[in-house]
């Protein structure tokens, strides 16, 4: 309620600013002739589709789209993933090293695959593609589950946007109300997250991409020195050992490492990759946003930002299990000293600015299926659009006010199997695979291979998502006796 106040607040005062710019001559003169101005620009930049599937100039160069799925990626994914490897045991490194590069691949794989479809059967969103490929009546499906992909993931973000900044403030000696965990959610949530989710255009937010992805890299950084410099360690350098609880502190098993180890531990890290590489959302949104966008140019982009995505991941998940052992948190930032460790002051400055600067390219996902689920007449108004995403933003954040530590476990775990696995597998699959029986319908030639491709795809997203629900649950009933 509170977030729906604060936020709800802010937005009708950005409601009677423009009321007051409308009403202003000066103002109206200059809207009037930037309007004009971007209706030329516009025109100038139409997209057009060729039979070859290319898509003429529009907005963001592959550097640039690069640095959006890196923003995207890896705010939320590197965090959680010592947490994950940890879990049993810690998870056999010939076992979780191949685990993330095979669902680095997939998920890649399957981002080229969406956009290339939606490009070949000119389609605007998954459900769009669902509708064309699938069945009208249960594009419903698609959209649900991508808008309950988004809120779910969204819910984890603002959980750790709270913990982040309600740690600095603590460190900074903000006290009383102002100062909780509450309140320093709500007042982000509505005066930064709010305006950047009301942005209708991924390229506007190519500056606070290029910031998150600086976010990213000095957290790296900063685990690269705490490992290097000892600072945790049981011995004469770990000079913050005596700073944290006992909870926190570094711990590991008798055999520090194993080759070959799994066990229901695996399946935590499996979810926290499926987390990790989801950007499926954004699919269509991308190939759209890219300059001379085509298949070629599509997938080097993907490359390039996937495979930066898992040299952060591979780094993060090692050093943050060297640094804390099985003790490693599912927000492992919570591990280090919240006030006299002022390098992890500063990494938890840059994760938060990483991650808040990555929450509109999560919404970006929200709101396009949130759209596609409401009714025409609403969905064409602007203001019931506006309204629509002030709602889903306050009801994220509500939840996120009342969420713990193991709560965002628990959350990371559904999205990432169920939610994760069925739009990153089992929805492009169905797709692919419908695709090749329209092709085939229509005479054209069909690829066996793509076909076999799709099918395990298929089958590995159900199995990932029974087992992966299966663990959650059963962790989070033993955390809870």
């Amino acid at each position: 309620m509170i977030a729906y106040i604060t936020i709800f607040g802010s937005a009708r005062l950005c409601e009677s600013i423009s009321r007051f710019s409308s009403n202003s001559p000066v103002i109206t003169s200059f809207e009037h002739h930037t309007n004009k101005k971007l209706t030329s620009i516009n025109n100038k930049i139409e997209i057009k589709a060729s039979n070859s599937g290319v898509i003429e100039p529009h907005g963001i160069s592959i550097f640039s789209l690069v640095i959006n799925v890196v923003a995207d990626l890896c705010p939320h994914g590197m965090l959680p993933l010592a947490y994950g490897f940890a879990q049993g045991g810690p998870t056999g490194i010939l076992v979780a090293v191949p685990l993330m590069l095979i669902f680095g691949i997939f998920s890649a794989y399957t981002m080229t695959s969406v956009a290339g479809m939606a490009a070949e059967l000119k389609s605007s969103d998954i459900g769009e593609l669902w509708s064309t490929l699938v069945s009208q009546n249960t594009k419903w499906i698609a959209d649900l589950s991508v808008f309950s992909l988004c809120f779910g993931c969204c819910v984890f973000y603002s959980a750790f946007v709270g913990d982040i900044f309600g740690t600095l403030a603590a460190t900074l000696g903000i006290k009383g109300p102002f100062g909780s965990r509450t309140a320093v959610l709500a007042f982000i949530s509505s005066l930064i997250i709010l305006p950047l989710c009301l942005t209708e255009d991924l390229s506007s937010l190519q500056f606070s991409s290029l910031l998150g992805v600086g976010g990213v890299a000095y957290t790296v950084l900063f685990h690269i020195i705490s490992y290097v410099q000892g600072t945790y360690s049981y011995s004469d350098r770990g000079i913050y050992l005596q700073t944290i609880t006992e909870k926190l502190k570094p711990v590991w098993p008798e055999t520090r490492y194993s080759l070959t180890r799994a066990n229901t531990g695996t399946l935590v890290l499996v979810n926290m990759l499926c987390v990790a590489f989801l950007a499926h959302y954004n699919a269509i949104n991308y190939y759209r946003e890219l300059k001379n966008a085509s298949p070629q140019r599509y997938s080097l982009a993907m490359g390039l930002g996937f495979g930066t995505a898992f040299i952060v991941f591979l780094s993060m998940m090692f050093l943050g299990y060297e640094i804390f052992g099985t003790a490693a948190q599912p927000l492992i930032l919570n591990n280090f000293h919240r006030s006299q460790d002022l390098l992890a002051t500063i990494a938890r400055v840059a994760t938060g600015a990483a991650i808040v600067f990555a929450y509109p390219l999560m919404f970006a996902g929200l709101k396009a299926s949130l759209f596609s689920l409401m009714p025409t007449v609403i969905r064409e108004n602007k203001l019931y659009r506006s309204e629509a995403i002030v709602v889903a933003v306050s009801a994220i954040t509500s939840i996120a006010f009342q969420c713990a530590e193991e709560d965002v476990s628990l959350v990371l775990g559904i999205v990432g199997s169920l939610l994760g696995c069925g739009t990153a597998y089992v929805i492009p699959a169905v797709l692919a695979l419908r695709n090749e029986q329209r092709k085939k319908r229509s005479g054209l030639p069909v690829n066996r291979g793509v076909e076999a491709a799709n099918g395990v795809l298929l089958l590995s997203g159900v199995v990932f998502a029974v087992l992966g629900v299966w663990i959650t649950l059963s962790t989070a009933a033993d955390h809870h006796h």
